[in-house]
C-alpha cells in the first residue's frame, strides 16, 4: 500500500466523517463509507503505482527497451517511440 495514500487520505476522511456525524448521528455508516472510500483510493494508487514502476523501471533499475517491452507486453519499437515522445515534451517544457 502507497504510504502516501495512508498519510493524506486516513485522517481527512476521518475528519470528515466526523464532522458529518456530529451532525447526522450516524458513525457506523460514515465510518463504514470512509472505509470503502479509502480501499477504493489504495486499490487504484496501488495499482498505479505497478504500473509505473513497470514503465519507469528502465531508468532506475537499467533494464532494457526489450525487458520493459516484454513486461509491459507491447513491443521494443513501442517503448523507443515513448521515451522519445516525453523526451520531446520534456525539452519542449524546459524551455518555457
Amino acid at each position: 500500500m502507497p504510504v502516501l495514500v495512508a498519510s493524506i487520505t486516513v485522517p481527512e476522511i476521518l475528519m470528515t466523517s466526523k464532522s458529518i456525524i456530529a451532525v447526522r448521528f450516524e458513525p457506523m455508516l460514515l465510518y463504514c463509507e470512509a472505509a470503502l472510500i479509502y480501499l477504493i483510493f489504495s486499490t487504484m494508487l496501488t495499482w498505479l503505482q505497478g504500473k509505473l514502476e513497470k514503465k519507469l523501471g528502465r531508468f532506475f533499475q537499467g533494464k532494457t527497451q526489450t525487458e520493459v517491452a516484454k513486461e509491459i507486453g507491447i513491443s521494443q519499437a513501442q517503448i523507443s517511440r515513448l521515451e522519445k515522445g516525453a523526451i520531446t515534451k520534456i525539452r519542449e517544457a524546459s524551455k518555457i
